[in-house]
């Protein structure tokens, strides 16, 4: 997995990914949990999982909890329920501000930590080829 390099100011990550607006506006690729210019990423648990803070919720609740930030198609919703079954993954969203207009390139899964981070899927969804670079372009930061 890549180490982010920051800029002189240590505020944003350097990336170069050939997508210059997605680049300037990118915080920092990162695992896990993350609100961030660029991207919005979190564990998604299983449907299975059903105990939260000592609250016992119907199969499924918790998962649907966690996938509500997330616009995903219904395909693409089914892809991630259907890996999220038994398991807890992370699921990353890359985007960028085009003024108010959220451009959204594309979707990561991944295993968690316990599994290293390992790429379970992705899904480009964005507009141009450019998402592509920019989905193939943060993987190396986020997966093994």
């Amino acid at each position: 997995m890549l180490k982010p390099v920051w800029r002189k100011d240590g505020m944003k990550q350097i990336i170069n990914t050939g997508h210059k607006t997605f680049d300037r506006q990118l915080v920092c690729a990162s695992t896990g949990n993350v609100i961030g210019g660029g991207q919005y990423s979190n564990y998604i648990r299983p449907y299975t999982e059903t105990e939260c803070n000592g609250f016992t919720r119907p199969p499924g609740h918790l998962q649907n909890f966690d996938l509500q930030h997330f616009s995903l198609s219904d395909r693409l919703r089914s892809l991630v329920k259907k890996y999220t079954q038994d398991k807890s993954r992370i699921l990353y969203k890359f985007y960028h501000y085009n003024g108010d207009t959220e451009i959204t390139h594309g979707y990561v899964l991944t295993e968690g930590y316990d599994e290293n981070y390992k790429l379970v899927d992705y899904w480009v969804t964005g507009p141009t080829y450019k998402s592509w670079l920019v989905i193939e372009g943060v993987l190396p930061y986020i997966t093994n």
